[in-house]
C-alpha cells in the first residue's frame, strides 16, 4: 500500500511538471480565442484543455487524500513520533493562516486556489517524510523517490531540446506569415506596440521553458534535476558495493579446463553511463534557459555535492559548525545586498536592478498589510500602487520566495514556513548511528520497483492529456518521452541498488543541498511559493527529514504515548481537507459555479458583447469587477463600455483606476486622450504626469510612447490648458 501511495504522489508530480501553468487566462486572451462564432461554441461544447485553477483544486484534492492514507499507514508502524506531530501541526498553522490570509483578500478566489496549491505542496512533503522512513519503505523508497524525480525532470529536457530545435523555428516562420494571427493567441493585442516587442524579443531569444510558462522557474527544477544527478554519478564512482568474495570451488578434474567468465560490461556501468548522459543533458537544457541565477545555483549545489560524498565522514563530524555558518550565511548574503541597494539605490546588474525595484515597492505594501498579506496571487494587483515609474516591468510576483510570502500571505506566515524550512533541514543533518541507519528494513529486489516505475509512466500518458490536446504528433511523442523516462528511472534504481546502504543518505544530502539551491535561487526568482516546482522543492527537502526519524529507544517511549492521544485525528483531518477541498472548490468549478469566481461572469461578458447586448454585458462585467476589484483590466474594459457602448458617465471609474496605476504613461494616456466626462483640469493633470513618467523609462525602454502618441498627447495638453 505504501509502495502504492509513493507511485500514485510521483505521478501527480509528473502531471504537474510536464502541463502548462496558467492561473485564468486574461480577459484580452479569452476574447481572443472567441473571435468568431464557432470558436465560441467549440469552446462551450469541448473545452480547450489547460492547467487552470480546476487542475489546481483537484490534485490538491488528491493530494490531501494521499496523505490521509499514508497518516494510517505511518501510524500502524510508529512513524507517527512526536515530532512529526509538531511538524504537522507547523503545517497547519501554515495553511490557517493562509486561510485567514484570503478571507481578507479583495480577490479570495485567486487567494484561495493559491493556498490549495501551498495545501498540495506540504502534503507531498508530508507523505514523504512518513514513506521513506526506515519502518515503513525506508532506503528502497527513498531511492524510488530520487530515481522518480529524476525520470519526471528528464522529461522537461526532452521538451526544452524540442523547444530549441522544433518549435521555436516554427513558430517564428508562423510569425512571418500570420504574425496578428499568432499575437492575438498569445493574447496579445498586435497594435500593443509594448507588448509585441516584448513578445517578440522572448521569442527571439529562444530561452527554453520546458512545459512551462517561463524559463527562470524551468531553470529552477533543472537545479533540482542536476543536483541529484550530480550525487548519483559521485556517489557511483565512490561508494559502490564491495564485489562478492567468490565461494571455493574444486580444481577442475583431469582432462577439463575451468571456463572464464563472459566479458560482459556490469550493468551498473551501464546505469553509471547513463546518468552521466542525462546529467550532461540537464547542464546543456539549463544554459538554453539563459538563466544567469540557475546557472550560479546549479553550479553552487555541485560544488557543496561532490565534496560532500567525497568527505562525508570529516563533514558529518562537523555538521553543526556548518549548519552554524549556512544559517549565518543565510542572514548576512541578503543583509550584504541590501546594504549594497541602499547605499547604491540599486544592484549592479540590470536584472538585479529590476529585482531591486520590485523589493522596494513591496516594502510598503507589507508594511500596510503585515498581518494577513494581500492574499496569494494577489501580488499583481497592488504592485502598480508603489512600483516607480523608472521601472519597466509590470510583474505579478516579487521575485523573492520570503518576500512574497510576507507580501501575500503576512509575517506570521512568512515566519511559520522559515520555521518549517528549519525544522526540516535540522532533520536532515541529525546523525542517527550507524547500527539505526544499517538496520531499516531489508530492501526488496529491484523487480518490484522497475513494475511500478513502468506502470506509473504508462499512466502518464492518459494523465497528460489532461493538459494538451492528443492527436498524431502529440500521441507519439508523450509515448516516447514515457519510455524515455522510464529507462532514466530505471538506470538509476540499477545504480543504487550497486550502491552501498551509506550512500542512499548521501544522495539524500544531495537532495537537500540541490533543495538549497533552488531556494537560494528563488531569492530573485518566482518559482517556489505556488506552482508546480514548489511541490518538487518540497518533496526534496523532506528527503533529509525522512532520515531523522527516531531511534530505537525514543521509538519505544514517545510511539506509544502519541498513538494514543495524537495520532487519530491527523488522518482525519487530511480526510476532511481533501473532502472539503473537492466539494467546495473543485465540484463547484467543474460546474462554474462557484461563487468567488470571476471566470464565469467574464464569459458571460463576452457572449453577451458577441450577441450585442450592453445592458447584460455590464451586469455580468460588474459581477466580475465584485469578485476580483483590483483587476485593472476588467476595470478598463467597463471604463471602454459605459464610455463607447452606454455613453455613460466614467469620471468616477477614470478615478479609481489611476489610483490604482501610479506608474505607467500609457494607462493615463489611455484613459485621458480620448474625450470623457473626466474634467479638463484632472484630464491635463493625468497627461502631463504621463510625460513625466515616461521621461522615467530608461533610453530605449518598449514601454516608452510612440512619437505619433507623445505628439497626440502634447497637442491635447495644449488645448487642455486654460488660456491666459
Amino acid at each position: 500500500m505504501a509502495a502504492m501511495v509513493v507511485a500514485a504522489l510521483l505521478l501527480l508530480l509528473a502531471f504537474r511538471l510536464t502541463a502548462a501553468e496558467t492561473l485564468r487566462d486574461t480577459l484580452a486572451q479569452k476574447i481572443a480565442t472567441m473571435t468568431q462564432a464557432d470558436a465560441l461554441k467549440a469552446a462551450d461544447s469541448v473545452g480547450v484543455p489547460f492547467v487552470g485553477p480546476l487542475f489546481t483544486a483537484s490534485y490538491a484534492a488528491l493530494t490531501l487524500f494521499l496523505a490521509a492514507m499514508a497518516s494510517f499507514l505511518a501510524a500502524g508502524t510508529g512513524v507517527l513520533t512526536l515530532r512529526r506531530v509538531g511538524q504537522f501541526g507547523l503545517i497547519t498553522l501554515i495553511l490557517a493562516l493562509a486561510l485567514g490570509s484570503t478571507f481578507h483578500a479583495a480577490n479570495r478566489f485567486n487567494a484561495l486556489i493559491g493556498t490549495a496549491d501551498v495545501a498540495a505542496s506540504l502534503a507531498a512533503a508530508w507523505m514523504v517524510m512518513l514513506l521513506c522512513e526506515e519502518r515503513v519503505l525506508g532506503v528502497r523508497g527513498r531511492q524510488v523517490v530520487i530515481a522518480g524525480i529524476a525520470a519526471i525532470l528528464a522529461l522537461g529536457c526532452a521538451k526544452g531540446l524540442m523547444q530549441k530545435f522544433i518549435e521555436f523555428p516554427d513558430t517564428i516562420q508562423m510569425v512571418k506569415e500570420h504574425p496578428d494571427e499568432v499575437l492575438r493567441s498569445n493574447g496579445i493585442n498586435p497594435d500593443d506596440a509594448a507588448q509585441k516587442a516584448l513578445f517578440m524579443a522572448r521569442l527571439n531569444s529562444a530561452e527554453v521553458s520546458g512545459y512551462g510558462a517561463l524559463s527562470n522557474v524551468f531553470a529552477t527544477q533543472l537545479i533540482a534535476g542536476i543536483a541529484l544527478l550530480t550525487g548519483l554519478l559521485a556517489a557511483g564512482i565512490l561508494l559502490l558495493k564491495p564485489p562478492p568474495q567468490p565461494a571455493a570451488t574444486p580444481p577442475p578434474r583431469a582432462g577439463r579446463t575451468a571456463k572464464s567468465p563472459p566479458n560482459e560490461i556490469p550493468l551498473y556501468v551501464m546505469a553509471l553511463v547513463v546518468v552521466g548522459i542525462v546529467l550532461a543533458v540537464n547542464f546543456a537544457v539549463l544554459a538554453m534557459t539563459a538563466s544567469k541565477g540557475g546557472i550560479v545555483a546549479a553550479v553552487i549545489a555541485v560544488l557543496a555535492i561532490v565534496p560532500g560524498i567525497y568527505f562525508r565522514k570529516q563533514l558529518a563530524a562537523r555538521r553543526k559548525l556548518l549548519i552554524a555558518l549556512a544559517a549565518a550565511a543565510s542572514v548576512l548574503l541578503p543583509a550584504l545586498v541590501i546594504a549594497w541597494g541602499v547605499t547604491h539605490h540599486g544592484l549592479p546588474t540590470r536584472s538585479l536592478l529590476y529585482r531591486w525595484h520590485y523589493w522596494t515597492a513591496t516594502a510598503p505594501m507589507i508594511e500596510n498589510q503585515p498581518l494577513w498579506g494581500v492574499g496569494f496571487n494577489n501580488f499583481g494587483d497592488y504592485y502598480l500602487r508603489y512600483k516607480l515609474p523608472s521601472s519597466p516591468e509590470d510583474v505579478r510576483d516579487p521575485h523573492s520566495f520570503f518576500i512574497r510570502l510576507a507580501a501575500e500571505a503576512g509575517v506570521p506566515a512568512t515566519l511559520a514556513v522559515a520555521a518549517l524550512l528549519l525544522w526540516t533541514l535540522q532533520g536532515a543533518w541529525r546523525r542517527k548511528p550507524e547500527s539505526e541507519v544499517n538496520a531499516g528494513r531489508a530492501s526488496p529486489g529491484l523487480g518490484l520497483p522497475l513494475v511500478w516505475g513502468a506502470i506509473a509512466a504508462i499512466a502518464w500518458v492518459p494523465v497528460h492529456f489532461l493538459a494538451e490536446s492528443p492527436n498524431e504528433y502529440t500521441v507519439i511523442i508523450t509515448v516516447f518521452f514515457a519510455a524515455m523516462a522510464w529507462a532514466v528511472y530505471a538506470a538509476v534504481m540499477v545504480l543504487c541498488d550497486a550502491l552501498q546502504i551509506a550512500a542512499t543518505r548521501a544522495l539524500v544530502l544531495a537532495a537537500v543541498s540541490g533543495a538549497l539551491a533552488m531556494l537560494l535561487y528563488d531569492q530573485v526568482n518566482m518559482a517556489l511559493v505556488t506552482g508546480p516546482v514548489a511541490m518538487l522543492f518540497w518533496m526534496m527537502l523532506a528527503l533529509g527529514e525522512a532520515t531523522a526519524g527516531a531511534t530505537a529507544a525514543q521509538v519505544k517511549s514517545e510511539n506509544r504515548k502519541s498513538k494514543i492521544y495524537l495520532l487519530a485525528p491527523i488522518p482525519l483531518i487530511f480526510l476532511a481537507l481533501s473532502f472539503g477541498t473537492t466539494i467546495l472548490l473543485a465540484l463547484p468549478l467543474a460546474q462554474d459555479a462557484f461563487a468567488w469566481d470571476p471566470a464565469p461572469q467574464e464569459n458571460a461578458y463576452i457572449r453577451q458583447m458577441r450577441a450585442g447586448n450592453a445592458a447584460k454585458a455590464k451586469e455580468s462585467l460588474d459581477a466580475a469587477v465584485e469578485r476580483s476589484p483590483n483587476n485593472i483590466e476588467l476595470r478598463l474594459q467597463r471604463i471602454v463600455l459605459l464610455r463607447d457602448a452606454l455613453h455613460q458617465p466614467v469620471a468616477a471609474e477614470i478615478r479609481e483606476v489611476l489610483t490604482m496605476d501610479h506608474a505607467n504613461a500609457s494607462l493615463r494616456v489611455m484613459l485621458a486622450l480620448p474625450d470623457s466626462d473626466l474634467p479638463s483640469a484632472e484630464r491635463l493633470a493625468a497627461l502631463q504626469e504621463a510625460l513625466q513618467f515616461d521621461q522615467q523609462l530608461p533610453p530605449g525602454e518598449a514601454k516608452h510612447l510612440p512619437p505619433e502618441q507623445l505628439r497626440q498627447v502634447e497637442a491635447t495638453i495644449a488645448r487642455l490648458k486654460p488660456q491666459p
